[in-house]
């Protein structure tokens, strides 16, 4: 076979980036250590040297260096347990400075105890305790800052890259709808995700205390009536609804405001899939008709639907419209023990097939090219799989 040729893998292309191979993500690891090593040192060492006035003298610096080892022990301890050192570099934010504090604050207190308590014998361990406070600010500033910085770089790098993409012809110029945490999450994801190639211009909000604010860098410019100004004034060319679960009536309204300009809407995905971690928020799709009507939320009796589905075969007629889809990914948080597919559209049983195994992974799942209709078809379809619980959603039944 041509090294050229693309062959695809369990429905995955080979233009679907693949995880680095295992020897470059221990030569990263190494490299997350050393350099993670280099800051602590450093740290200890200018803890000395503003202690001193820079001027330590020799049996300081004698300590010093027994004190070292016992320090970058009792650091790389705290780190480990706080969870600091799992994280990864490129999605380091707000979210994990707690777990740095908890690591520092740790450190400190054990670094502490044992100025305080150690037995004479071992009175060079003891380190002084401006040191301790000084070292620790700077040791664990120092790891939460060159992980910020090394953030920052793959972000200029991957807006360097989608602006080299786009090949001068300049990226679209977008304003978002909502300036709530939703927007907030969409907006760091985008940035920090290489997907979409946006020029975002700032968010809209109808809250009047966010009037003017700037959120993540982006400045709320106006309520959502001010739209048809502000896309004629800043040439924009999408909106973007980053409103989680927005009711009908507000999606309507936003609507009926973007086909008068006229621009394209497209909106984040709906909390549960997001809750779910099926998707990314910034997984951006077109309003549907289903977005736009109005359901009374209805309250599963989820320990119920466990007893039922749990451990069973059940088979969604008409799964690739949007009720079977939505009944078979319900169907596959109860852990059944196959979840067959009868759809007779094969693109949307592609869909539905490949959306329920990024969600359940884990999960038998059967996808069956097949209409309601054919009864021979469903005959051969109930003798092989013997389906426990149907769930009939094919669309000509209740249209």
């Amino acid at each position: 076979m041509n090294s050229s040729d693309s062959t695809p893998v369990n429905g995955v292309s080979d233009g679907v980036a693949q995880p680095p191979p295992r020897r470059h993500r221990l030569l990263n690891r190494r490299m997350t250590f050393a350099i993670d090593l280099l800051v602590m040192v450093g740290a200890f060492a200018a803890a000395y040297l503003l202690r001193f006035e820079f001027v330590v003298p020799f049996d300081h610096r004698q300590r010093a260096v027994d004190q070292l080892p016992l320090v970058l022990a009792v650091q790389f301890a705290a780190l480990y347990m706080s969870g600091a050192l799992s994280f990864v570099w490129k999605y380091v934010g707000m979210a994990e400075v707690p777990a740095f504090l908890r690591a520092a604050l740790g450190a400190a207190a054990v670094l502490l105890a044992l100025r305080l308590f150690l037995p004479d014998a071992f009175a060079d361990l003891r380190i002084p305790i401006s040191i301790i406070v000084m070292n620790s600010l700077l040791a664990f500033g120092g790891l939460l800052g060159i992980r910020v910085a090394r953030r920052a770089l793959l972000e200029r790098g991957l807006s360097r890259q989608r602006a080299a993409r786009n090949g001068g012809r300049g990226r679209p110029a977008v304003l978002l709808v909502g300036a709530g945490a939703a927007g907030v999450m969409a907006v760091r994801e985008i940035r920090s995700r290489g997907e979409h190639d946006m020029d975002l211009r700032g968010f809209v909000d109808d809250d009047p205390l966010k009037q003017g604010a700037v959120i993540n860098g982006l400045k709320v410019l106006g309520p959502t009536e001010s739209l048809p100004k502000l896309v004629s004034t800043l040439g924009i060319q999408q909106v973007i609804i980053t409103i989680a679960d927005a009711p009908s009536a507000q999606l309507r309204r936003i609507l009926k405001i973007c086909e008068g300009i006229p621009v394209k809407a497209q909106m984040i995905p709906a909390m549960y899939d997001l809750l779910q971690g099926r998707v990314s928020i910034s997984h951006l799709r077109e309003v549907r008709v289903e977005d736009l009507l109005h359901r009374e939320t209805v309250s599963l009796e989820e320990h119920d639907l466990k007893a039922f589905l749990g451990g069973r075969v059940v088979m969604v007629t008409g799964a690739g419209g949007s009720i079977g889809a939505e009944l078979a990914r319900q169907a596959a948080r109860f852990g059944p023990s196959r979840l067959v597919l009868v759809e007779r559209a094969e693109p949307l049983l592609y869909e539905v097939d490949r959306d329920l195994r990024e969600g359940w992974p884990g999960l038998d799942i059967v996808p069956l090219v097949g209409d309601v209709g054919d009864r021979e078809r469903m005959l051969a379809v109930f003798r092989e799989h013997r389906p426990q619980v149907v769930a009939h959603a094919a669309a000509h039944k209740h249209v």
